[in-house]
């Protein structure tokens, strides 16, 4: 009985090392993806600054990383005409820009339209929130006119005057809120079968 004691707590002693290595190599497997990821997500950032330069050397777009986040904003002034919705001409070329880098990407495409906080009320409008959301749209649209965006990818909202970037306390202020974002969202799983093979078996 005692030998047959002893040999039952090696066993479990061996049990819990064998799972504790495991733990380790599946942090370092995690690790290893973030760092892959980050590479990924940088990549495809500064692709999009080189596409896009000329409209960032004048400030009508910014192009801004969060995280595993790429944001473009769209100032109203490159995109819009005040209180409308449709797009100036010039402003398509930008966006078939953004669609050749998006097509190698694998990351969800959230377009969101933005206001400042004057009141619309207008035969088309009814609020901000509809003149935000239509904008969105029109945004959208021009970037899958090309075909080379799975629309499946795209999410459209409108955000009225919620979400501010800065005070809406002065005319300067207010035109930096009246805005479209397009947010590039990347997630680890894109990695998920490339690092699934150095996973340990439990």
């Amino acid at each position: 009985m005692h030998l047959s004691y002893e040999f039952r707590e090696d066993n479990n002693e061996e049990i819990a090392q064998d799972v504790e290595e495991k733990k380790k190599r599946h942090l370092k497997v995690k690790d290893k993806q973030k760092a892959a990821l980050n590479h990924y997500v940088n990549t495809h950032y500064q692709r999009l600054n080189y596409l896009l330069e000329t409209e960032l050397s004048t400030e009508e777009l910014i192009l801004e990383r969060f995280g595993n986040d790429v944001v473009v904003r769209v100032n109203e002034s490159a995109s819009f005409d005040p209180g409308r919705d449709k797009l100036n001409k010039k402003f398509h070329k930008v966006l078939d820009n953004i669609a050749v880098s998006a097509r190698s990407m694998s990351s969800n495409i959230i377009v969101s339209g933005h206001t400042d906080n004057i009141p619309i009320a207008t035969k088309r409008y009814r609020s901000n929130w509809e003149l935000s959301s239509a904008r969105a749209v029109s945004v959208v649209h021009g970037l899958l006119r090309t075909g080379l965006i799975d629309r499946q990818r795209v999410t459209v909202v409108g955000l009225a005057d919620t979400q501010p970037l800065v005070s809406n306390d002065t005319v300067k202020n207010r035109s930096l809120n009246r805005r479209v974002e397009i947010k590039f969202s990347f997630d680890e799983s894109i990695f998920d079968d490339a690092f699934e093979k150095l996973e340990p078996e439990y």
